[in-house]
This record gives structure tokens, C-alpha cells and sequence, in this order.
């Protein structure tokens, strides 16, 4: 692991309204960049990341410690500015090909971690099992199963997790988890047409879920007031002829982004809005880099006025293009804040997951051939707000008036670029970000 010298920040943003279509931004580079301890070819480090309160989980699903495939999930702690390995997690009883490390969630000291590919209860049943992080340690807490396990079920192909609610999605249903006094029951199935997709996000308030069923649309459940149990709220359609919602979205409260693919066109990210009576409308259409991107979108975090949006196949001969993009919603506007890059990213190296947790921002790069051919990477961002000079959780004259006086000391803190010196471009990049209100 190491950090790169310089870590730029973008000096100029444009502002996305919902008929914008192509935008560009400065890069932002990578503070650090996240390497397998235990490289080898193949093992597709980085091919699922994501991110909490000071811990770090990456997947590597072709990791072949157990068996060709197997796979592995890397936990890392922060400890001051550095991401340190903390212990490596295997399948319990598994074996070749169960890609483990392929399907995980992340959610305070719970992790939960899908094996579609598992024999354990009939070849390809599947498991998701959970594991809790107790005084700093990872431990196994329990291994979730169908309630009638069967071959070729693929069960654990989606997991999400949040507190007392775990869900664990297969192509025959959708299972649902409560847990109470720390057993993890299975309290609902919610059978689906066809199977469910590929994706589930969970309202980080616990009180609603998304999921894409085998269809264009993206599916609300919300609990019943009356019954306790999950029922269908609402469904969020495209509003494009032709266009269709891929296995990528992201739910938070009221509002929802979600990756929209027209043939022909290329891809987008639609952001929604609940209004009364589960009613969602679209209130922005966001296109970063090129207006042709196919693959813009192909991850979504959207958490507050944040939002960090991967490609996984950006035009890299376009310095601009980077594997993901940060946005915030200043006003009423979404805008883009940075394209997130890498002194060393090539076309190669698909920006398969990303995902943020306050102002750091993980992209996985499993196909980056550093120590092998595909044997993966991940680079972590800093997406701070810096117009926020003081911290204050504003943006507001007493930041101009701290940084100027900081510039004019020549104190580090103005090196706002993080290129290691004070100069004139500290001082155009964070006039730029203070007059866009960031």
C-alpha cells in the first residue's frame, strides 16, 4: 500500500441540470492505492469494495488459497492516514469456483458476504454468511441459508445488510432476515417472476428496500404499519421509450439514483424523487464524460447530498474520463465535483464497484494487472468539501477569510491541491470550489 505524492483536486465544476448531457471535470487522483496482500494472477483483487466508518472490505473472488477460485475478502482498519490489512476471510467448507468475495455488503461492524456458488447444502445451493467485527477482530456470527435449500438454487447471488435486516436474493426469491437477540431469522420470502435482479439497496434508515425484479423497473418495498411485514410501495420506470434500468441504483430516504441504458445511446444516471403517496418522478439526469459513456453508472452510491458513480469502461484517452465520478447537490442542482483518476489507471482496469462512506471514496480496479495479469487493485479517494475550509459544516466568508489569511502565512493547511507546496493553483482551485458553494 502506498500513497501517491500528489493528490490534485478538480478547479473548475459544471453545473448538471436534468437535460444536461456532457460534463466534464478536473481529476481528482488517489490518496492511496490498495494492493492484495496476497497477489497472484487472476485473483481480480478489487473486483468487489466497499467502505464504513474506518474499515475497508475488498474481494477477491479468483483468489485460489482454497482452491482454484475460491476466493477471499480482504478486511483493512484506518489507522490515522494509513489503511492497514487486518486478516483475510475464507468460505466456510469452501471450494473451487465459489468465487467468494464476488457478492459482499457493508454496514457498521456487520458484514455480509453472498456464496451463490456453494455445495454445501446441494451443488450450487448457495450460502450468505455473516461475519461481526467485535473490539476491532472479524468473527463468524452465522451462516443464512434458504429455508428449503435447493440444488442449483444460487442463493446469496445479492446481499445487502443493515442493522437487524439482512436480505439474501436468489433467481427463485428474495429472502428476508430479522435478527433478534442475535439469531438471524428468516421472517419473509418474497417470490419473483422470473427471479429478481441483480441488486438491492437498502434505505440506510432501515425502513425501505429496492430491488430490480426481471424487468425494466426498480421496486419499492416498505414495511406494513399494521402487519410488520415487507409489502410493494411502488415501482420507478424509465421515462425513455426503449430505456430500461440496469442491476445498479442506490436508495436513501426519499431520493433514488439509478443507472438508465437507452440502445444505442449509451447510459445515464437518473436520480428520483419520492413525493406523496409513493409517488417517484424524475428530478435529474446526470451524463458525465463522454454522452456516449455505455457503461456510466455500472455502480451508484448516493448517500445525503453525495453522490459517486463509477464507469466501468471510461474512455481513458480522454484525461478527463475517469472510472468514477463525485457529484453533490448544491441547491437544487446536481453538480459534478470530481472525476475520480489515477496516475497509473489504463483502459484495462474496470472500475467494477466503488463506494464512499463520509468523504472517502474506494474504486476497485480487479482487472489491474500490477502483480499479475488481473490480479487487481483498489484506489481510495479524499471527496472532502473543500470550500468547507474551517469545517464548520458551512460554507460561508469566515472559509474565504481563513484561507487567505493560511495563504498568505504560507501555512500547509492552504495546499488545498495537496501538491505539496502553497502556490497560485491552491488558491484558483479553492476560490472555484467556494464559489460553487463545495
Amino acid at each position: 500500500m502506498h500513497a501517491h505524492a500528489r493528490i490534485a483536486f478538480i478547479s473548475a465544476c459544471t453545473v448538471l441540470a436534468a437535460a444536461a448531457t456532457t460534463s466534464l471535470a478536473q481529476p481528482l487522483f488517489a490518496t492511496h492505492q490498495i494492493l492484495d496482500p496476497n497477489p497472484a494472477a487472476g485473483n481480480e483483487f478489487g473486483k468487489t469494495t466497499a467502505i464504513g466508518d474506518g474499515i475497508l472490505a475488498i474481494g477477491a473472488p479468483g483468489d485460489d488459497a482454497h482452491g482454484q477460485n475460491a476466493g477471499a475478502i480482504h478486511l483493512y482498519s484506518r489507522h490515522g492516514q494509513s489503511w492497514l490489512h487486518d486478516t483475510t476471510l475464507y468460505q466456510i467448507a469452501g471450494s473451487a469456483d465459489d468465487a467468494f468475495g464476488s457478492v459482499m455488503s457493508l454496514e457498521g461492524n456487520l458484514l455480509i458476504a453472498g456464496a451463490p456458488s456453494s455445495d454445501i447444502y446441494g451443488t450450487d445451493s448457495g450460502v450468505a454468511i455473516v461475519y461481526r467485527r467485535i473490539n476491532g477482530a472479524w468473527t463468524f456470527d452465522s451462516i443464512l441459508t434458504a429455508p428449503s435449500p435447493e440444488r442449483n438454487e444460487g442463493f446469496g447471488s445479492t446481499v445487502a445488510i443493515n442493522g437487524d435486516l439482512a436480505l439474501v436474493d436468489s433467481p427463485r426469491a428474495l429472502y428476508v432476515f430479522k435478527n433478534v437477540e442475535g439469531t438471524w431469522t428468516c421472517e419473509q420470502t418474497i417470490a419473483g417472476t422470473g427471479g429478481f435482479g441483480s441488486h438491492l439497496s437498502i434505505d440506510p434508515a432501515g425502513s425501505a428496500f429496492a430491488i430490480r425484479p426481471n424487468s425494466p423497473d426498480i421496486f419499492i418495498y416498505r414495511r406494513s404499519p399494521n402487519t410488520a411485514a415487507w409489502v410493494f410501495a411502488a415501482f420507478i420506470r424509465p421515462s425513455q421509450p426503449g430505456a430500461s434500468h440496469s442491476a445498479r441504483f442506490s436508495l436513501d430516504g426519499d431520493r433514488l439514483a439509478a443507472r438508465v441504458f437507452v440502445q444505442g445511446i449509451g447510459s445515464h444516471v437518473a436520480v428520483y424523487r419520492n413525493g406523496a403517496g409513493n409517488d417517484w418522478s424524475k428530478t435529474a439526469e446526470l451524463r458525465f464524460g463522454s454522452s456516449q459513456a455505455p457503461n456510466f453508472g455500472s455502480t451508484i452510491k448516493l448517500r445525503g447530498n453525495l453522490l459517486v458513480a463509477g464507469d466501468s469502461q471510461a474512455v481513458t484517452a480522454d484525461y478527463f474520463n475517469g472510472p468514477a465520478s463525485a457529484a453533490r447537490l448544491i441547491g437544487s442542482t446536481w453538480t459534478q465535483t470530481a472525476q475520480l483518476r489515477s496516475t497509473d489507471w489504463t483502459s484495462t482496469d474496470n472500475a467494477h464497484i466503488t463506494d464512499f462512506f463520509g468523504n472517502t471514496a474506494v474504486v476497485g480496479a480487479y482487472t489491474d494487472d500490477v502483480n499479475g495479469i488481473a490480479s487487481g487493485s483498489a484506489y481510495l479517494y479524499d471527496i472532502t468539501c473543500v470550500g468547507d475550509f474551517d469545517n464548520t459544516g458551512f460554507v460561508d466568508t469566515d472559509d474565504y477569510d481563513a484561507f487567505v489569511q493560511a495563504f498568505i502565512d504560507a501555512d500547509p493547511a492552504a495546499d488545498v491541491d495537496n501538491s505539496g507546496f502553497v502556490d497560485t493553483e491552491d488558491f484558483t482551485f479553492f476560490v472555484n470550489q467556494f464559489e460553487l458553494g463545495c
